[in-house]
């Protein structure tokens, strides 16, 4: 059974910026790859530890789902069966601050 999905506003912010930057230029790019990222977070509601722990944020429990060439960062919230979505960030851009 699939946890909850939360959506932090940054992260819900990234996904827009994504998408309406590969819209410029390319309108059916950019819903593929609005729709690569959602299904990718799905896929992590299903299976909350898929995602590699990120080393440098290792105590706070931050996994992240790469989606070429884009990180997505999230948390698995055991104890309510939910995952909160941090950031969706491409990873030229290093890694977002996430607290």
């Amino acid at each position: 059974m699939a946890w909850t999905i939360d959506w932090s506003e940054s992260a819900l912010a990234d996904l827009e910026a994504i998408i309406a930057y590969i819209a410029r230029d390319n309108q059916s790019a950019a819903e593929s790859v609005g729709e690569s990222l959602i299904a990718a977070v799905e896929q992590a509601a299903v299976f909350p530890e898929m995602g590699r722990i990120v080393p440098e944020k290792r105590a706070s429990g931050v996994r992240e789902l790469v989606v070429a060439p884009y990180r997505v960062f999230y948390m698995p919230v055991p104890a309510r069966e939910r995952i909160v979505v941090a950031h969706v960030w491409h990873a030229a851009r290093g890694e977002p601050p996430i607290s």
